[in-house]
């Protein structure tokens, strides 16, 4: 089971049987000031956020978006 500890509401992490629908595959891909793919990067399997943050962007000159992810996984595969 896996508890929202904000709301203390709890769900099922999947079984033998059936995967969960909990958790997703996430990409990290590096990319510089350019836009340009600077590794390879890795790929988390069976992952789980756990705390996520608010946006954080300057509504000045509209660069783009931060956000603060927290999350758990099974394997990291480095591609």
């Amino acid at each position: 089971m896996l508890q929202n500890h904000e709301t203390g509401q709890m769900a099922e992490d999947g079984n033998l049987t059936t995967p969960s629908t909990l958790r997703i595959p996430v990409d990290i891909i590096p990319i510089d000031m350019n836009g340009n793919i600077t590794k390879a990067g890795w790929t988390f399997t069976n992952c789980l956020i756990t705390d996520l943050g608010a946006p954080k962007f300057s509504e000045e000159n509209g660069t783009e978006q931060d956000v603060d992810v927290t999350f758990t996984f099974v394997t990291r595969v480095t591609n």
